[in-house]
């Protein structure tokens, strides 16, 4: 991780513990927004407007650091397309909040998505050559069946509960494993600005 975006940090945090402190930050705001989705939905208050103007602002904030505080350069042109591809895939992230509108538990849709960090852990052994241990193995296997125990979608364990469409499920899926070739995308192009990538 890109060290010089929080200097405060740097003195007392090596890179892998900062990272992970990143990375556990990032899993508790999403679970937030999760749970706001829900409130928004039973609150019956325009989420789609009220979203899209969070992001716009968002997206203006980070521009003006980059461009007017920091002026940190523009992507090179052939880094350009792993920035492209990881706000493709960041988009690719919204199936959670309409799964949570479809019906799914919070709690459930929290749990599909965490997947991401195991699916990861894979395709970078796929695709980008990384090392894949035994433990990462089993921690990729261990991860799938605790989504299942979980969730315990009705076609595996037959309730009276209401049942949740199993599209919010598969949303939910697809949102993880999206999540997982963000950080991929990340891994690529490692010269570019952090910020850049939140755009």
């Amino acid at each position: 991780p890109d060290l010089s975006l929080f200097p405060c940090f740097e003195p007392a945090m090596s890179n892998i513990a900062y990272g992970i402190t990143l990375t556990a930050t990032s899993g508790l705001c999403t679970t937030a927004l999760l749970a706001l989705t829900k409130v928004l939905q039973q609150q019956e208050l325009p989420y789609y407007r009220l979203s899209g103007v969070g992001l716009f602002v968002m997206m203006f904030t980070i521009l003006y650091w980059l461009v007017w505080i920091e002026k940190i350069p523009f992507p090179r042109p052939p880094l350009l397309k792993w920035v492209l591809l990881r706000g493709l895939f960041g988009v690719g992230q919204t199936p959670a909040f309409l799964a949570v509108r479809a019906g799914a538990p919070v709690g459930d849709v929290t749990t599909l998505t965490s997947t991401n960090i195991a699916v990861a852990a894979l395709l970078g052994r796929l695709l980008l050559g990384e090392r894949f241990t035994v433990v990462q193995g089993l921690a990729l296997i261990c991860s799938l069946l605790g989504a299942v125990l979980v969730c315990r979608p009705s076609f595996i364990f037959p309730s009276d509960a209401e049942e949740v469409p199993m599209h919010a499920y598969l949303m939910a899926l697809g949102a993880g494993f999206s999540r997982a070739c963000v950080y991929l995308t990340v891994r690529k192009a490692p010269e570019v600005h952090s910020l850049w990538f939140t755009v």
